[in-house]
This record gives structure tokens, C-alpha cells and sequence, in this order.
């Protein structure tokens, strides 16, 4: 990577109403924030890299959860992000290619709580 190659821009807004977070906080500015690679045009699915939301406090603190919370993130050409609202539809789950809940903690301390069916091992 070349310096230079990424830019972030913000695009804030008053936030109208304004609302008090869980800490208290007047939370006044509602804020996208675009990472983007300047390698590519804006209209390439590679320009922008990560793109993220944040609200600002009176103060300008980030309010909330105090963090800028990642909306989606594009990896090694792979986008990783939430689901649609309006329509959560996940490729990976209707695939069939996602670990059963019940298999997916077998070499694991941790286990999901509730009756998981038994697996043969010599699958």
C-alpha cells in the first residue's frame, strides 16, 4: 500500500429529535463515516473500504456506545456486512454451507446451551 492511497471522509447531520443514550448523554449528530481507496473510481465496488456510524454528543464526544460501530468492511475483495433491513437475506445461510449450530462447538469448552442432537464421529 502507498501513503495516500485511502481518504476518510464524514458525513454528519443534526440528529432531529436529538436523543439521551444510555449514559445520559444528548446525542445531537448522527455521523457515516466512508473509508475509501482512491485506487479506484467512486462508482468501483472496491472504493469504499469500510463505512461506519457514530453519534456526537453536545460536546462532541462520540455518544452511545462511545465507539464508531463498522457497518460494512471489504476484505481481501470479500464485503462483510449486516443484513438488509428490509429484506435479511444471507447467501452463506441458504447456501447450505453454513455449520450446523450443533457442530460447530464440538472441539470447544464453550457449548450452546439446550440439547444439541449427537453426532457420529465417524462423519
Amino acid at each position: 500500500m502507498e501513503a495516500g492511497e485511502f481518504t476518510l471522509d464524514t458525513d454528519s447531520r443534526p440528529r432531529n429529535p436529538p436523543f439521551i443514550d444510555h449514559k445520559g448523554q444528548k446525542c445531537i449528530r448522527t455521523e457515516e463515516h466512508f473509508l475509501r481507496d482512491n485506487r479506484y473510481p467512486p462508482d468501483d465496488d472496491r472504493h469504499i473500504v469500510l463505512r461506519a456510524h457514530s453519534f456526537r454528543t453536545e460536546d462532541g464526544s462520540i455518544g452511545a456506545s462511545g465507539k464508531i460501530d463498522p457497518k460494512e468492511i471489504l476484505l481481501n475483495g470479500v464485503n462483510y456486512r449486516q443484513l438488509e433491513y428490509r429484506n435479511p437475506r444471507c447467501e452463506l445461510c441458504e447456501g447450505g454451507d453454513m455449520i450446523p449450530l450443533y457442530e460447530r462447538f464440538q472441539s470447544s469448552k464453550y457449548k450452546p446451551l439446550g440439547d444439541c442432537p449427537p453426532t457420529d464421529a465417524s462423519d
